[in-house]
C-alpha cells in the first residue's frame, strides 16, 4: 500500500511538472512510460474482465433447457423457444433444467396422490409407492448431475474472480516501473502462474470425484 501511495504521488508530481513546463526530458520520458503502462494494464484487465462479466449469459446457455421435447408436457409449461427452421430450442431467460426437474417432481407427487386415491386395496397402494420410488430414483440422478455441473460452474467462476483480484493486487503493489523484479517478486509471480495453471487443469478435468456421501469434491489441492 505504501509503495502504491509513493507511485501515485510520483505520478501526480510528474503530471504537475509537465503542466507547468518545469520538467526534464527524463521526467517526460518516465511520465509517458507510466501512462503507457497504465493503459496497457487497463487493457489486460479488460481482457480478463470480459469473460467474467459474460458469465450470466454463459449460465443461461449452459443450464437452460434446449430440448424441444421439454415443451411437450402435461402441465403445458414452455421451457424453451422452438425454432422450426433450425429444429433447435433456444433457452428462455431464468428458466433452467432444474426448473424443469422441480416441475417434474411436483407432477410425480400429484400422480402418486392420484394413484393412491384410486387404489382399491393395500396391494395397489404398495404398487403405487413402488412405481413412484422407481421414477423418483431417476429424477434424483438428474438432480445430482445438475447440482454437480452447477457447482463446477461456480468453482470456475470463483477461480476467474480470484485470478482477476490477484492480478489487480499484484499490479497495484508491484509497479515494477524502471526496475527489474527482485527474486522475491519473481517467486511470487511464478507461484501465481503455477497455481493458476493447476486450477485450469483441474477445472478442465471432466472426471468429478465424489465423497462417501455422494457429494462432488472440488478441491484444486487434491
Amino acid at each position: 500500500m505504501l509503495c502504491k501511495m509513493v507511485n501515485d504521488s510520483n505520478y501526480e508530481s510528474e503530471q504537475a511538472l509537465l503542466a507547468t513546463g518545469n520538467s526534464s526530458e527524463e521526467q517526460k520520458r518516465r511520465f509517458l512510460l507510466r501512462v503507457k503502462k497504465k493503459v496497457n494494464d487497463n487493457r489486460q484487465l479488460k481482457k480478463k474482465l470480459d469473460p467474467f462479466l459474460k458469465r450470466l449469459d454463459v449460465l443461461q446457455t449452459e443450464f437452460g433447457v434446449t430440448d424441444p421435447t421439454a415443451n411437450h408436457n402435461k402441465q403445458g409449461i414452455h421451457y424453451c423457444t422452438e425454432n422450426k427452421k433450425t429444429g433447435k430450442c433456444d433457452p428462455i431467460d431464468n428458466v433452467f433444467r432444474t426448473t424443469r426437474l422441480d416441475n417434474e417432481l411436483e407432477q410425480e407427487i400429484q400422480t402418486l396422490t392420484l394413484d393412491l386415491t384410486k387404489a382399491p386395496n393395500k396391494d395397489a397402494q404398495s404398487q403405487a409407492y413402488a412405481n413412484f420410488n422407481q421414477r423418483i430414483k431417476l429424477l434424483t440422478l438428474k438432480y445430482l448431475k445438475e447440482i454437480t455441473n452447477q457447482m463446477l460452474f461456480l468453482n470456475q467462476t470463483m477461480a476467474m474472480q480470484s485470478e482477476i483480484m490477484a492480478d489487480d493486487y499484484f499490479r497495484q503493489n508491484n509497479d515494477g516501473f524502471g526496475k527489474e523484479e527482485n527474486h522475491i517478486d519473481k517467486q511470487l509471480t511464478q507461484k501465481r502462474i503455477n497455481e493458476r495453471e493447476r486450477a485450469r487443469i483441474y477445472f478442465q478435468n471432466p472426471n468429478v470425484k465424489f465423497d462417501q456421501f455422494g457429494f462432488p469434491i472440488f478441491s484444486i489441492w487434491d
